[in-house]
């Protein structure tokens, strides 16, 4: 019996050993010191037309053990656009055994433009036709392109419904991928059926412009539509037909504005008209 406790002393002291030994081994062998990552050059400039993997431009990556990891390193995320157009940049390094490191440097986009809101049509409806409002509004970015799906629309008027007859306030809002996000009011204009008959198109319904710009509200008239018959008014307007524009743009002064196009025409003793808005945005 003794023969065998001190056989199981001696196997469990081994056993130990040989567990210590191992231990020892791991220590000395594993490797948990992550890459380090540095940058040469002074801020990088990025359009926004380049490839991410502009973004990699003078990024370097060296690894204690793996040496040169350069090749791993990736962009983690672009975040956070400044009234300068410098944004923040996160990267990732990697090693052979899993190690990662991340750091950040800020980045310049030199064209960079905040999200714009666009509009399908104009939003003027007639009371009881039903109207979506987000059908006929969109949002494009200079680097995430389409972005109509993150526009939100929130009735800011005292009307319980956007459909009710009336002019309604909504406050539309955009964000991109950078956290940039625009906040816009526009009137939304619903009306009595009877007024308008006839149906006005124009080739544009918001458009951005620089503050001094010239602008001719008259250029963007496209058709009157008199009992579903169109009338051409891209090469000028008929005598026949009588427009009414109301112009409230300033083109030196920064601002949302809006233009009212009414048109007119008098056929067979019944007066057809039609309205129309376009929004001009003064940069």
């Amino acid at each position: 019996m003794k023969r065998i406790n001190v056989l199981l002393l001696i196997i469990l002291a081994a056993a130990i050993g040989l567990f210590g030994c191992y231990m020892l081994w791991v220590h000395n062998n594993l490797d948990t010191v992550r890459p380090e990552i540095s940058f040469s050059g002074g801020m990088l400039e990025v359009s926004v037309e380049d490839p991410e993997e502009k973004l990699l431009q003078g990024v370097k990556a060296m690894d204690a053990r793996d040496g040169d990891v350069t090749d791993s390193v990736l962009v983690e995320s672009v975040y956070g656009i400044n009234d300068q157009n410098i944004a923040t940049v996160t990267y990732a390094a990697f090693d052979r055994a899993g190690n990662v490191a991340k750091t950040q440097r800020q980045v310049r986009y030199p064209d960079y433009r905040s999200p714009r809101f666009e509009l399908k049509g104009s939003l003027t409806f007639a009371f009881g036709s039903g109207f979506d409002l987000l059908d006929y509004i969109g949002a494009d970015d200079v680097l995430d392109g389409d972005i109509r799906r993150r526009v939100h629309a929130t009735l800011v008027s005292d009307t319980k419904s956007i459909e009710a007859e009336g002019v309604h306030q909504v406050e539309l809002q955009v964000t991109n991928s950078l956290g940039d996000t625009v906040v816009m009011t526009l009137p939304v204009e619903v009306y009595d059926p009877e007024w308008y008959t006839a149906d006005v198109t124009l080739s544009e319904y918001m458009i951005y412009l620089k503050q001094g710009q010239r602008f001719d509200p008259d250029s963007y008239l496209e058709e009157f539509i008199v009992r579903g018959n169109p009338i051409d008014l891209t090469r000028g307007v008929p005598e026949d037909v009588f427009v009414e524009i109301t112009n409230t743009v300033r083109m030196d002064t920064p601002g949302v504005y809006e233009v009212k196009y009414v048109l007119s025409q008098n056929s067979n003793l019944t007066t057809y008209s039609g309205i129309a808005k376009l929004f001009v945005v003064v940069e």
